[in-house]
C-alpha cells in the first residue's frame, strides 16, 4: 500500500482510506482529529457511531483501515501521528519519540482527576466518599509538574507541536473552561502561556474553533468548540470600525476609559527563539546543579528572562516568528 507523504505546507492529504467511529467532541476524538489535521490525514466520520457496518468490538473510538481496525483513543492518535515522519509530530528522533510517549501517558494521569473534579463541580457526578478533595489535590500536583517543565521549554517536547502537546491540551480543555479558573492558574503562568499558544495554532483552530477563556489575553468567559471538527474554518472579515463621536470634556469628571482592545492571537514563536530559550534554561539548570557562584547564576537567569521578554512570553503576546 503506497502512502503519499508530501510537504504539509502544500495541503496534500495522506492517500489512505480511514473511517473513524468516535464522538468528535470528546477528548479522545479531538486528539485523533488534531493529529490527523497536522499530518494531513483524511478521516471519514459516519453520522452515527452505531451505523450499519460498524465494527462489532463494542468500543469507541475505532479506526477502520484497509488492513484492520484499531481501537482506543490514545492508540489511534499514536498511529495517525506516526503516519508521517516529516511533520515531526512524534519527535525528530527515537529519544524524542520516547519522551512524547511519556507525556502522552502523563496526560492521561492528568485527565483522570481533572475529569472527576469537573464532573462533581457540574453535578454530573456525586461527591461520594469525599472524592472531590483528592481530585483537586492530584490535579494541582500534576499540573505543577507540567508548569515547571514548561518554565524552560516552549513546547512539551522539542521546538514544535507534537502529539504530547495535543494529548495534554485535550486533557485540559474541559477543565480550562470551568474549574481551572484564573485563581487556580495564577501560580501556573507557564502552563497558561503554553496552552494559549497551542489553541491559537491554525490546526487547533480548524478543529476546535476559536476558543476564549477568562484568563486569556483579552479573553472572555466563552469556551468550547465553536465549529464542527470536519468543517474548514473560514477567516472572519473584519467589520469597519464605527465612527467615534467626540464627547465634550467635563471638568469635574475624569475622561472615560478607552475601549478594551479585541482579543489578540498568540502566534507561534519561531523555532530559533525557542531553541535559544531552551539552551538558556539548560544553562541555568547546569549552573544550579554545579552550585556555581551566585553572580554567574544570576547572569544566566537574566539572559533567560531577556530571551523570554523578547519573545513576548511575559506579556502573553509573542512576536511573529520568521519562517
Amino acid at each position: 500500500q503506497e502512502v503519499e507523504v508530501p510537504s504539509r505546507s502544500l495541503g496534500v492529504v495522506v492517500a489512505m482510506p480511514f473511517r473513524l467511529y468516535c464522538d468528535p467532541k470528546s477528548s479522545a476524538g479531538l486528539k485523533i482529529l488534531l493529529a490527523a489535521r497536522y499530518n494531513g490525514v483524511e478521516l471519514e466520520i459516519p453520522a452515527k457511531v452505531a451505523a450499519a457496518g460498524a465494527p462489532a468490538i463494542g468500543r469507541v473510538p475505532i479506526l477502520e483501515t484497509d488492513q484492520g481496525s484499531i481501537f482506543s483513543g490514545v492508540a489511534i492518535a499514536r498511529y495517525v501521528a506516526r503516519l508521517r515522519r516529516d511533520t515531526g509530530l512524534y519527535g525528530q528522533n527515537f529519544v524524542e519519540s520516547g519522551v512524547v510517549d511519556s507525556w502522552v501517558e502523563f496526560a492521561s494521569e492528568v485527565e483522570r482527576p481533572l475529569s472527576t473534579w469537573t464532573g462533581i463541580s457540574s453535578k454530573v457526578l456525586s461527591d461520594c466518599a469525599g472524592a472531590l478533595a483528592p481530585a483537586k489535590a492530584d490535579t494541582d500536583t500534576a499540573l505543577t509538574i507540567v508548569d515547571k517543565h514548561l518554565l524552560e521549554s516552549m513546547y512539551m517536547v522539542g521546538h514544535q507541536i507534537t502529539l504530547a502537546d495535543i494529548a495534554m491540551c485535550c486533557a485540559l480543555l474541559e477543565g480550562m473552561g470551568s474549574v481551572l479558573d484564573p485563581t487556580f492558574l495564577q501560580s501556573k503562568p507557564n502552563l497558561k502561556r503554553w496552552f494559549e499558544t497551542c489553541i491559537n495554532q491554525p490546526e487547533f483552530v480548524q478543529v476546535l474553533g476559536r476558543l476564549s477563556f477568562p484568563w486569556c489575553v483579552g479573553g472572555s468567559a466563552s469556551s468550547g468548540a465553536q465549529s464542527a471538527p470536519e468543517e474548514k474554518v473560514k477567516p472572519k472579515e473584519k467589520a469597519p470600525a464605527p465612527a467615534k463621536e467626540k464627547a465634550p470634556k467635563a471638568a469635574s469628571k475624569p475622561s472615560p476609559a478607552k475601549a478594551a482592545s479585541p482579543p489578540t492571537e498568540t502566534p507561534e514563536v519561531d523555532a530559533a527563539t525557542a531553541a535559544k530559550i531552551d539552551e538558556a534554561g539548560a544553562k541555568v539548570r547546569k549552573l544550579k546543579e554545579a552550585k556555581a557562584e551566585k553572580a554567574e547564576v544570576d547572569a544566566a537567569v537574566a539572559e533567560l528572562l531577556a530571551l523570554k521578554k523578547e519573545a513576548g512570553i511575559e506579556t502573553g503576546k509573542a512576536k511573529k516568528g520568521k519562517k
